[in-house]
């Protein structure tokens, strides 16, 4: 059963075109892209659940990150 779950999930996300998502995102971005908040992305990201990196002042987000995070919901 968890297998059968974590292959629909897998199908499902690939299915959203991640394949032409940019490898490093600013939240703005990945906000526009998967059409959600952005507080739903920082609370993501304050909660641990979507893992990021600062580089300078700014978060930045990778693509495996979200997918991964997109995985687990």
């Amino acid at each position: 059963m968890i297998v059968y779950e974590y292959k629909r999930k897998t199908r499902e996300v690939n299915e959203m075109g991640l394949e032409n998502m940019p490898d490093i995102l600013t939240i703005k971005e990945l906000c526009e892209f998967i059409k959600v908040s952005e507080s739903t992305i920082r609370r993501a990201i304050n909660d641990g659940s979507l893992k990021s990196f600062k580089a300078g002042k700014n978060v930045r987000i990778e693509k495996e990150s979200v997918i991964e995070w997109l995985k687990e919901k």
